[in-house]
């Protein structure tokens, strides 16, 4: 009699584990496919699949020997660093559709070529600055702005606080200010990389 009455009970107990089971196992492949998705630049850039070209005729594709891959530029203004695979669209106006569609130009900062300080913004998840931390000095920067080339390498990279405006400040002299938070996934610091102008 006792037998009859528990089976149901068991029965019960046991579709309990096996949703538990399910759901335990759904949580885990979403965590693990979330965590991929973030670090998959950084597992590109380690593995080799980061592009490493030059989009677009430029001065460094041609010293390295690269034949342009195409002969009109796109229109408006880029941004292309090779080393970390970035081809972005340099945008003003409207600060979070710039960071969604490409990188952010500051209006406030000069523009190419005026011998001051350019600053340029990207994300850092999933977006055009995600492996910003990768350059290194001697690393070639090139930005087309309104259809003309300019030639940058990088100098030096910095890390700074959330609130230092610095960064965006006049310098006195032309350099490329490429930034965007670290770490990735707290974003409670600043990346900056400097570049400077390449002599013709």
């Amino acid at each position: 009699m006792t037998d009859v009455v528990d089976a149901p009970r068991n029965r019960k107990s046991g579709l309990r584990a096996r949703w538990a089971l399910l759901l335990g196992a759904v949580l885990i492949l979403t965590g693990i496919g979330t965590v991929t998705y973030q670090v998959w630049p950084e597992i590109s850039y380690e593995i080799g699949l980061t592009r490493s070209e030059y989009p677009y005729p430029c001065v460094f594709a041609d010293l390295a020997g690269e034949k342009p891959r195409t002969t009109t530029l796109p229109l408006g203004s880029r941004l292309v660093i090779p080393e970390i695979g970035v081809d972005a669209q340099v945008l003003g106006g409207n600060y979070d559709e710039a960071l969604r569609l490409g990188v952010y130009h500051h209006t406030e900062t000069a523009e190419p070529g005026s011998g001051e300080n350019i600053a340029i913004a990207g994300h850092r998840v999933r977006r055009a600055f995600t492996l910003l931390h990768r350059l290194s000095p001697g690393d070639p920067v090139v930005l087309y702005w309104d259809g003309v080339e300019h030639d940058y390498r990088v100098t030096r990279t910095i890390t700074v606080g959330p609130d230092d405006t610095s960064i965006l400040e006049p310098t006195g002299q032309e350099q490329l200010t490429l930034y965007t938070c670290t770490p990735r996934f707290l974003g409670d610091e600043r990346t900056v990389v400097v570049a400077e102008p390449v002599e013709p």
